[in-house]
């Protein structure tokens, strides 16, 4: 996921001498510096192909990449692995943007683990946090028998006795999951969809509430199938109706997270850049701005605000930002965005009441969305937490952070807080129906002016941004330049 005005880390690049011939003598060409470029390039050149990593000067790995602060290293809210395999793998070629990545889990996890030599560890089970009370999550588990916890038992009999309704409907509604023909989320408002699932108990007191953290403006209107774009969870009817009894019937493992065992989830981009950087044959060159790609007979043409146009014959990877998308292609659009917080503190663990690996937080009294283990702390004993939240929201400060910590039973009352570093207002692409149709009509514009690259990271799908998603595209370009294929 891209984040408009956070630019972490920049690259350390070997720039060419003065340009005499402006052609990129390369087997690929990789344009962007988010983590399926990185990947993308680093996969090509472990083929033995010769990559020219065309990468920006700065925000390099966007929000995986971590925030350096006084010595420590903070990771851009919550940051996980999941390394959850279904009980089906699925090989690498099969994979396609938008599904589901659990399946290509075994790739991700080589990547991680042997490629980059990261030492990974388990976190502990996410929770769910909802009025004061804790359970086990249900977002990632999509497990509901925490429900009666959660609830009083009047609201569950009544969840109970809609989503009964919603299963024994002689004519169910089009947007109802798991009875029949899948339907087209795509096509429906997350609001919508909601309700014609979750029946409107259960979307009135978890998914408005919780959505309305994440995108204040536009929840509402957005595609239902974006929905886990805010961590918002859409499930089928019997899944939460068997949650009311306290039953589960399902074919998946229970998900399981990783995380860096070195302590903050940013060393994944930092190796990954040390790799790129110990190729011989990964050409990588800085530039400020891209302004526009050209077709020039059998070349590409790309040209910069600050340096030397560069052309190619080579097939090319392409991953820049929303904005820098809609301009390459002569459809100038500010993508439409939604604003997050997040504060950095630390505290000494034992001052923790109790674990919090992961909270999704559905309280209704606070903007806070989940709190989490997010960095890593230069000091025995102490823990950098990070809490995420509406952007703009008063709660971003160590008051802030005190009461809602305290509130939640997680911190001691009366226990230090150090303040590290907080950012109000954090912009990322909205999903929203306004960005996914002019996505579209980019790569339309494009397509008829002869440019068809391989779209990596939200260019290639809304759904499709995640890192997992990002990583097996970037595998993918290695596997794929291995055996050859005709790019257009």
């Amino acid at each position: 996921m891209g984040y408009a005005n956070i630019r972490p880390t920049s690259i350390e690049t070997r720039r060419p001498a003065a340009v005499v011939n402006p052609t990129l003598e390369s087997d690929l060409v990789v344009i962007g510096g988010g983590v399926g470029c990185l990947v993308a390039a680093l996969s090509a050149a472990e083929t033995g192909a010769h990559v020219t990593l065309l990468a920006p000067c700065r925000g390099i790995g966007a929000g995986f990449a971590a925030l350096e602060q006084d010595g420590f290293q903070l990771d851009i809210g919550c940051r996980r692995f999941d390394l959850t395999n279904d009980p089906v793998i699925s090989a690498l070629e099969d994979y396609q943007p938008g599904m589901r990545t659990r399946p290509f889990a075994n790739h991700y996890r080589s990547f991680v683990e042997d490629d980059l030599g990261i030492e990974l560890v388990a976190t502990n089970a996410p929770q769910v946090s909802y009025d004061g009370r804790r359970a086990s999550d249900f977002v990632t588990s999509l497990d509901l028998t925490s429900l009666p916890d959660l609830l009083p038992a009047d609201d569950v009999a009544r969840i109970e006795k809609e989503t009964d309704a919603i299963l024994s409907a002689q004519t169910s509604s089009p947007l109802t999951l798991g009875l029949g023909t899948w339907p087209d989320l795509s096509k429906a408002s997350l609001k919508d969809a909601s309700i014609a699932n979750h029946g409107p108990t259960f979307h009135a007191r978890f998914i408005e509430p919780f959505a309305r953290k994440l995108y204040p403006e536009g929840w509402e209107t957005m595609p239902a199938d974006l929905a886990s774009k805010i961590w918002a969870p859409l499930f089928f009817p019997r899944t939460i109706n068997q949650g009311c009894r306290r039953e589960i019937n399902r074919d998946r493992p229970a998900v399981t997270y990783f995380y860096p065992a070195s302590g903050y989830f940013g060393e994944f981009v930092a190796k990954l850049i040390a790799k790129i950087r110990r190729m011989k044959n990964i050409q990588t060159i800085p530039f400020a701005e891209l302004t526009s790609i050209k077709r020039q007979g059998l070349s590409h043409v790309a040209e910069f605000s600050d340096r030397p146009a560069f052309q190619w014959h080579a097939p090319f990877a392409l991953g820049t930002s929303l904005d820098n998308y809609f301009a390459l292609a002569g459809k100038p659009f500010q993508a439409e965005t939604l604003s997050l917080a997040v504060i950095w503190v630390e505290v000494n663990e034992d001052d923790l009441l109790n674990d919090p690996a992961m909270i999704n937080v559905f309280d209704r009294d606070t903007t806070v969305s989940r709190i989490s283990f997010s960095g890593r702390s230069q000091t025995a004993g102490r823990r950098v937490l990070a809490l995420e939240m509406t952007g703009g929201s008063s709660e971003c400060s160590t008051d802030g952070v005190r009461q809602v910590l305290t509130a939640m039973n997680i911190l001691r009352p009366g226990a230090p807080i150090t303040h590290i570093r907080q950012e109000p207002d954090i912009k990322i692409p909205a999903p929203s129906a306004a960005n996914r149709r002019h996505l579209n009509a980019a790569r339309a514009s494009l397509i008829d002016h002869g440019i068809n690259p391989v779209l990596l990271g939200t260019l290639n799908n809304m759904k499709a941004d995640t890192l997992c998603d990002q990583v097996l595209q970037g595998l993918q370009m290695g596997q794929h330049l291995s055996t050859r294929p005709a790019y257009a």
